[in-house]
């Protein structure tokens, strides 16, 4: 498990020293990336095809999020440093196949591929009954939820921006974008 911690100076401002990588990095692969002001980090086991570098590169220049990750195949994690913005964007592959969890209060954000580890280096270990009951009743979480108060899971197909205004989610992909807008009906089958 992997926990980035991004915190704020006694000012209150989110400046780019103070990016911390605790953890281990027992990933398949780590690919950086370059675009304009921008450098980014795949983390996890992408699928990069040849001939689509250039692409890549001016999807991420212009943030565009949703292309980008719909040009880069495979289950990974992403973290982007616009040191232009000062600020860094964090998403996971389409559909969050690959968890990513964050915990934060006024001054800290934390990022993890690991909700316990994340809950351990936090402390934010109170037990989150929502979770329990909505996994008793639904066998699945509804809202994001983790076992811990305070530890929650990035939403599929959305980003966290962390700049000086705080983090904020972002949605990058509306699936509903990649089907066509008027669909042929189906026939019935005779027999």
């Amino acid at each position: 498990e992997e926990i980035l911690r991004i915190e704020r100076d006694k000012e209150g401002h989110w400046p780019e020293n103070r990016l911390i990588l605790v953890g281990s990095d027992k990933h398949t692969r780590i690919i950086s990336i370059q675009g304009g002001s921008k450098t980014g980090w795949i983390i996890g086991d992408p699928i990069l095809e040849k001939g689509k570098g250039a692409l890549i590169e001016k999807y991420l220049e212009e943030s565009d999020y949703s292309n980008l990750l719909q040009t880069i195949n495979g289950h990974y994690r992403m973290i982007v440093w616009d040191k232009r913005q000062f600020s860094i964007y964090i998403t996971s592959s389409l559909f969050g196949i690959l968890p990513v969890y964050y915990s934060k209060n006024y001054k800290t954000v934390h990022i993890s591929t690991d909700s316990k580890s994340l809950s351990a280096e936090t402390g934010q270990v109170q037990v989150n009954k929502r979770f329990f009951l909505e996994n008793i009743l639904f066998y699945y979480q509804l809202f994001n939820e983790t076992a811990y108060k305070n530890v929650r899971l990035l939403p599929a197909n959305h980003g966290m921006v962390i700049s000086g205004n705080g983090p904020a989610l972002h949605k990058h992909t509306n699936v509903s974008d990649w089907f066509v807008p008027n669909p042929k009906p189906w026939k019935k089958s005779s027999g």
